[in-house]
């Protein structure tokens, strides 16, 4: 489904999270397309996040949405790009498309293939997986401390809403005006999830 890439490996992250699967993607360049457009190396590490079977399109709309608003917002903490997702893992979104690709595009995939609730591609950051390491009690401490900075940067630089709930796409062809706008009108119009 991706113009300029071609699978190296996949490699399954063996301890698992509940009802998700996460996997490690390698991809190497064959041509232009997103998944190259802005970087120069020739092969990119990826991560491929698959829900559950009963998860839907709320979930991943959900997911992406945070994800774009913590990097907007919090540019400090790291946070992986959303590359592509898909919420019924048949129709992939891409999130900035390419040269010729569009950004919505049907899979060829087997619908009896298809038994999971969609899936989100996103671009891999570096280091190791947390479960993977054997921590004493001091660098569990600098580990929290690291994760209760980033989440007073969320708290203090994501801007307030006066709704709860989860986070929705609304594309331009709906009539309706998106329920809540992060951020300020002039900012409103070009962040629409």
């Amino acid at each position: 489904g991706f113009n300029g890439a071609k699978l190296a490996s996949i490699e399954p992250l063996l301890e698992r999270s509940y009802n998700n699967r996460l996997y490690f993607v390698k991809v190497t360049r064959t041509g232009e397309g997103s998944l190259f457009s802005d970087i120069v190396q020739s092969e990119r590490e990826l991560v491929l996040k698959a829900n559950g079977r009963f998860f839907g399109a709320d979930k991943i709309q959900n997911e992406v949405g945070c994800l774009r608003i913590i990097k907007n917002y919090c540019p400090d903490v790291p946070t992986p790009e959303v590359l592509a997702w898909s919420e019924d893992g048949q129709t992939m979104v891409l999130a900035a498309p390419h040269g010729s690709e569009q950004k919505h595009t049907t899979l060829p995939i087997d619908p009896k293939e298809n038994t999971h609730g969609g899936w989100i591609l996103l671009s891999r950051l570096p280091g190791r997986p947390l479960s993977s390491l054997d921590f004493d009690m001091s660098t569990s401490r600098g580990v929290s401390k690291q994760l209760g900075g980033m989440a007073r940067l969320w708290r203090k630089n994501v801007p307030a809403q006066r709704k709860i709930g989860n986070i929705q796409f609304h594309e331009d062809m709906h009539s309706s005006d998106p329920d809540i706008v992060v951020g300020t009108e002039e900012e409103h119009n070009l962040q629409r999830f």
